[in-house]
């Protein structure tokens, strides 16, 4: 079939679309009726299909010459054969004309009970809507591309909402492809019926309710220097240094709002003794105070340095339009190391009567004033996300790889540069809308291989974005005086706590559902046994109540210690070591 399609104005513009054996030719008209194809399979013997040969195209688009992770979406097709096709001459004649075909490659995120439940990724194109079920049981994708979150819809025979859909590939489709990619409801049904796609089934995992025993460690550490973790009767919280420590590197692992799963992790992880004779959130509060009191490091920082006021700037030119309110601080902050959202807000949002103050005010007061400070750093302000691999993950599972990449962000202006890394390490951090940079890490290698590679990479980076304007520029001329390669990695590894694989992808799956990370609120008890002692405030309690779904409480099972210490005393009632009689 060969149409043509008469764009704006009197220039014709031509795009190719797939015919009913995804054989690209020319779009004369966008009247003519088009009947959906019925896509045949494959075996890994015999030649690949023009959908197939489509489909790799589309996915190596997100990881070029990636031949597992494509693989892994094409369930008739496996590593080798992939691998093999992306050599031959023939596939990348066919490439020629994918790259004039309207195609839209986005993300589903399917939400139900306020849970992340499955994460796919979909190919639209002018015909077709076609899923790409990952054989994975954790396939995360960390592409800059579009993202749809939808609900759960209980009323549609697909499990989303259609209309809903059909509004997201017109707000986040490319333009010029719009005119063929558009759908309407009963369209887009046929699409997914025609697919078989239905979210209450598509890529779905068994979903846990609890963290189970095989998602912690299999025995807590035994230290015979090291005496168990306590809490007595009275809720009173004893820790030893060993303990303190496998706190704080839980908490920077997922952050300081999910005590229930902090507390389980580790009670897991230590011989314990539980006389307390409370509910579970009580259990979680002790944990979250003992934390607060004594081994918050945000608490011990001081004012504001000028370096930090620079890097909000640029955080925040980068994120303002795109985020709002609350999300956009809680980002923000989770880039500034010591710093929460509201300290960051009340910063930048102030009210200064010096005008060389580095504040939101002076932004907007002096715009065309480039000797402002304020200006000079959010126009000339420039920021990239760099992932920094290890060499060595072999014989890891890939959630403990993905917890072992150090995710960063390179922000800063033709003068100088700074590394900003994100917290909470088992807490995907999406940096979506700016450039991506991967670097592996060697630690045989010196330091000047990652100063020069991060100084040379930047500097590309302005000068595509038309930052840099001296022709006497240089990328040495950057100043960068953070710690070196090895520095940064050595202090990650001594901070690293690896959450099990069904912690973390429930983890998460769940991560929409969660406050906004941050230092849990405390008000004084005054029926608390600690004169010292702090409690979550009624509205913290509710938000650690809600993070557990209704079939969720840690069981006595679960708190129970694997060994008692001999000569303990339990608490009256039921304990935490025995269920109710």
């Amino acid at each position: 079939m060969s149409l043509n399609y008469q764009a704006s104005g009197s220039r014709k513009e031509k795009f190719l679309v797939e015919d009913d054996q995804v054989i690209v030719g020319q779009i004369t008209s966008l009247n003519s009726p088009v009947k959906a194809p019925q896509i045949k399979s494959a075996g890994n013997q015999g030649p690949f299909l023009a959908v197939e040969d489509l489909l790799i195209y589309a996915l190596d688009t997100l990881s070029p010459f990636d031949a597992k992770f494509i693989s892994d979406h094409m369930v008739k097709r496996d590593e080798q054969s992939i691998a093999d096709r992306l050599n031959d001459s023939e596939y990348w004649k066919k490439t020629i004309a994918f790259k004039k075909l309207p195609i839209f490659m986005f993300e589903v995120i399917f939400i139900r009970d306020g849970n992340w439940t499955s994460r796919s990724l979909l190919l639209l194109t002018a015909k077709r809507l076609v899923p790409l079920r990952c054989k994975q049981d954790a396939c995360i994708h960390e592409f800059a591309i579009p993202q749809a979150k939808l609900m759960f819809a209980p009323q549609s025979s697909f499990g989303i909402n259609p209309e809903e859909l059909c509004k997201f590939v017109a707000n986040n489709v490319k333009k010029e492809h719009l005119p063929y990619l558009r759908r309407n409801v009963p369209s887009l049904e046929e699409f997914m019926e025609t697919a078989k796609i239905d979210f209450r089934d598509f890529n779905q995992r068994e979903i846990k309710d609890k963290i189970r025993n095989n998602a912690l460690p299999a025995k807590p550490i035994k230290n015979k220097h090291v005496g168990p973790l306590h809490i007595d009767g009275r809720g009173v919280v004893t820790m030893e240094a060993e303990h303190e420590q496998t706190l704080k590197n839980i908490v920077k692992a997922i952050g300081k709002s999910r005590w229930a799963d902090a507390t389980q992790l580790l009670l897991a992880s230590h011989e314990n003794v539980v006389d307390f004779d409370a509910e579970d959130v009580e259990i979680f509060k002790r944990i979250a105070g003992y934390y607060q009191r004594n081994l918050d490091p945000d608490k011990s920082l001081g004012e504001f340095t000028a370096d930090e006021d620079k890097c909000i700037i640029f955080l925040h030119k980068i994120w303002n339009k795109t985020m709002q309110g609350d999300a956009l601080w809680n980002h923000l902050a989770r880039h500034m190391k010591g710093r929460n959202a509201p300290q960051v807000k009340n910063r930048f949002l102030r009210t200064s009567q010096n005008s060389k103050d580095l504040t939101l005010e002076n932004i907007n007061k002096y715009s065309h004033d480039f000797s402002r400070p304020a200006i000079f750093n959010h126009n000339k302000g420039h920021v990239f996300s760099l992932t920094i691999f290890q060499k060595n993950t072999e014989g890891m599972d890939v959630t403990s790889k993905l917890q072992r990449e150090v995710r960063f962000l390179v922000a800063g202006t033709p003068e100088e540069i700074f590394m900003l890394p994100c917290k909470y390490t088992a807490i995907r951090c999406t940096h979506m809308g700016m450039d991506q940079q991967k670097f592996t890490y060697d630690p045989t290698r010196p330091d000047e291989q990652f100063l020069t590679y991060l100084k040379l990479t930047f500097a590309n980076a302005m000068k595509k974005a038309g930052l840099i304007t001296d022709p006497e520029f240089h990328f040495t001329d950057l100043v960068y005086t953070g710690d070196s390669i090895h520095q940064l990695m050595a202090t990650v590894e001594n901070e690293r706590f690896l959450v099990p694989k069904e912690a973390f992808m429930r983890l998460n799956r769940r991560q929409i559902a969660v406050p906004p990370a941050g230092s849990p609120q405390f008000v004084a008890s005054s029926t608390s046994p600690q004169s010292t002692a702090a409690v979550l405030s009624p509205q913290a309690v509710s938000s650690v109540k809600r993070k557990l779904p209704s079939a969720i409480t840690v069981t006595p099972q679960k708190i129970k210690p694997p060994k008692v210490t001999r000569g303990a005393t339990r608490g009256r009632g039921r304990g935490r070591g025995r269920g109710k009689k």
